[in-house]
């Protein structure tokens, strides 16, 4: 997995979010490509290192039943775009995008998805 993820200059991830965190089976993914001297590597002052510094992107296509971007507790609690922000900034991921299609078990959700699809060929042409 880590050699497929590295040959990629652009990465789609595309996730729900479970208790405002990603689910563990995405974890248990990031644990396989965040690797030292891989993907990252540690200075001699301990400082993290990106090693994946040519011009990489990645999308962070984020579903979730509710509508946490409008709710300000809501934000604070959602640690999903967060941790996969910082990991990807961690590597090197100099364009990190984040596209959320939320309210999916409370609004319309053929609009939603219309307008997610039109986000996500906005960022394909960039």
């Amino acid at each position: 997995m880590l050699q497929q993820f590295k040959a990629h200059q652009k990465i789609v991830i595309i996730y729900p979010m479970y208790n405002y965190n990603i689910p563990a089976r995405l974890k248990d993914y990031m644990d396989m490509v965040l690797v030292p001297r891989e993907t990252f590597q540690y200075s001699e002052a301990g400082k993290i290192e990106p090693l994946l510094t040519d011009n990489r992107a990645v999308l962070f296509l984020q579903i979730s039943g509710s509508m946490f971007s409008l709710d300000k507790e809501c934000q604070q609690m959602e640690f999903a775009y967060r941790y996969l922000d910082m990991m990807f900034a961690k590597m090197g991921f100099k364009k990190r995008t984040l596209i959320r299609a939320e309210g999916t078990a409370i609004c319309d959700k053929e609009a939603i998805l219309q307008a997610t699809l039109e986000d996500f060929n906005q960022w394909q042409v960039n």
